[in-house]
């Protein structure tokens, strides 16, 4: 239900989101019994269909396991489990969370996962720990987009203002956030999902590996309001397009059509397509249909 018809939970999330023992009581109120199976499970002391260990997503081991199988749920991470001792640093926007195995988690709070300068602060200071007592990075959340992207109306609020260093100072600041990405001493993983704009997409240029989603919606869309990608994305479209590149090519369409897809602010409609547009790099980048098991 959640992979072919996009619920945001399955239907057994939803029971237990309900309430399990008050749902059956209501179910036999209006005349119906749900499966023998589930009194036998709420017999065994069982309060709903998932729990949760050490911020594992976990089945209960019910009688009929075909319906709740409980191999593998081992791989999967909800990261507002982890949240009441496994933050490690937190501003108003981020938490860098240690979600096990050497590996801190980068997760974004703000208003649509935008990005500000609490976030930059976040990068950094993530990559800084990391470095020093961690093995890799990833940075994910569990919200129903990874990034809408940059503030925007904090920089049209600098330049009604005219400010414009100010503005230099963000742009530059943002920058360098993707730089530090780009050549930190540990991997950085970004896992994007649902939409993933602008400086979000950026975020994912500059990465060493992105698993995203495949309900993932990229693209460089600055030109929509006027404005050019100045976060590093148009200069990583450039560098991969000479990657691709051997002695004596001459390619100045395709190179066109790369740019073309910056100004026309082209948004990919999945991951798989953002494969074609040139924001992932195939043999490096993945996909997961689960958005929920990455």
């Amino acid at each position: 239900m959640e992979a072919g018809f996009g619920w945001e939970i399955g239907p057994f999330a939803c029971w237990d989101a309900l309430g399990l023992k008050s749902s059956v009581m209501e179910m036999e109120k209006l005349g119906y019994k749900p499966a023998p199976w589930i009194y036998s499970m709420m017999e065994s002391g069982a309060t709903s269909f998932y729990k949760s260990e050490n911020g594992i997503r976990k089945y209960y081991n019910v009688p009929t396991k075909s319906y709740l199988p409980v191999e593998g749920q081992q791989h999967f991470i909800i990261l507002d489990n982890y949240k009441q001792d496994r933050i490690i640093w937190k501003n108003s926007g981020c938490n860098i969370l240690d979600i096990g195995e050497g590996v801190l988690c980068l997760e974004f709070q703000t208003k649509m996962n935008t990005m500000g300068g609490e976030i930059v602060q976040g990068v950094h200071k993530a990559i800084e720990l990391a470095e020093k007592d961690f093995r890799g990075l990833v940075i994910g959340n569990d919200g129903p987009n990874f990034s809408a992207g940059a503030n925007l109306a904090l920089i049209l609020m600098m330049a009604i203002e005219q400010d414009f260093d100010e503005i230099d100072m963000a742009v530059r600041a943002f920058q360098q956030m993707n730089m530090r990405i780009r050549y930190s001493a540990i991997p950085v993983v970004v896992a994007p999902h649902g939409l993933t704009l602008g400086g979000g997409c950026e975020m994912s240029l500059h990465a060493d590996r992105v698993q995203a989603a495949a309900e993932t919606y990229t693209g460089l869309v600055e030109f929509g309001v006027g404005l050019i990608p100045g976060g590093g994305g148009s200069k990583e479209f450039a560098l991969r397009f000479a990657d691709e590149l051997h002695e004596g090519d001459i390619e100045l369409n395709a190179f066109r059509e790369r740019f073309l897809t910056i100004a026309m602010a082209k948004v990919s409609t999945s991951a798989q397509e953002a494969f074609n547009l040139g924001f992932y790099k195939s043999g490096r980048d993945q996909v997961t249909i689960n958005q929920r098991r990455y």
